[in-house]
């Protein structure tokens, strides 16, 4: 089963200021507290068992080790090799329950439209085998030696491209086209606004989707169906220079040359110590260091 990366965490400011245990803590160690268990969390549910990896992963100073060991012996068991939390070990498991049914109902729902699309055409076979059709059409027999006439190119100047599918595949359909691809629009909305937009601190303004829009989002998905996946990935590891600009909008990502670019890197934060944004990381040094005298 493939690994599950969960970009949100659920916590309870509330639990947290309210634990005797944390208001004990000097106020570096607080903050060293925080680093763990968002590193924690996107890691995976658990951080290496050694000392040294958590201290380069957090990104603190040879001095920092004390600190980050001391924290760790107070709220962490050893198992299996490496640092588990109780709490996080509890959030992490429901929320990968919840990801793998969410995931599985969306497969099923996809496979169902495919299906009864297929099966409408006279066509039986579910989304995955619907693909390699596209990429590797058999052409049907003609019925007669004779050649087929070309077909006249249309007045909207798409008529050489339908002639060359007609003529490949002795006039027949090889598959669905992006025109024939089926989106669930809110679920769009939803994906945009709720997720990927807080990633990127980009504007949520997916509130209708006009045909230009519509044609964009179809192709994106026809060219890669796990295109949310992919963006989602990228957009957790964009650099706060790109994020402060908030200029990734939804119609500027669904225009192909900068999804490629997009996709292939080229606004990842490169100098990335850790699993935050660099922003968060900032911010929590500041705050320990701008409490260390009072813990002295």
């Amino acid at each position: 089963m493939k690994s599950v990366r969960l970009p949100y965490m659920k916590f309870y400011a509330g639990d947290f200021i309210a634990s005797a245990r944390v208001r004990a803590l000097p106020f570096r160690q607080q903050g060293v507290y925080s680093l763990l268990l968002l590193n924690a969390w996107n890691a995976g549910g658990s951080l290496p068992g050694d000392v040294e990896i958590v201290r380069r992963l957090l990104g603190g100073d040879v001095d920092d080790a004390a600190d980050i060991e001391s924290v760790l012996k107070s709220f962490f068991t050893k198992r299996g090799g490496r640092f588990h939390h109780d709490r996080i070990d509890i959030e992490w498991q429901e929320a990968v329950d919840i990801y793998n049914k969410r995931s599985e109902i969306g497969k099923n729902a996809a496979n169902s439209r495919w299906d009864a699309k297929r099966n409408a055409d006279g066509k039986v076979g579910s989304m995955p085998n619907a693909l390699p059709n596209r990429c590797h059409p058999s052409p049907s027999p003609s019925p007669s030696p004779s050649p087929s006439p070309s077909p006249k190119p249309k007045e909207d100047g798409r008529g050489e491209e339908d002639a060359t599918a007609s003529l490949s595949t002795g006039g027949q359909s090889t598959g669905p086209k992006w025109k024939d691809v089926h989106i669930d629009w809110a679920e769009v909305a939803s994906r945009w606004n709720e997720e990927i937009s807080e990633l990127l601190f980009a504007p949520k303004i997916l509130k209708s989707f006009s045909d230009d829009r519509k044609d964009a989002v179809k192709k994106r998905i026809f060219e890669r169906p796990d295109l949310w996946d992919q963006i989602r990935n990228q957009a957790r590891q964009v650099d706060d220079k790109t994020r402060d600009g908030t200029w990734i909008s939804f119609d500027w990502l669904m225009k192909p040359a900068n999804l490629q670019k997009f996709l292939e890197g080229n606004y990842r934060d490169r100098g990335k110590r850790t699993g935050l944004r660099p922003a968060v990381a900032r911010a929590l040094q500041e705050f320990s260091e701008r409490h260390q005298d009072d813990s002295d």
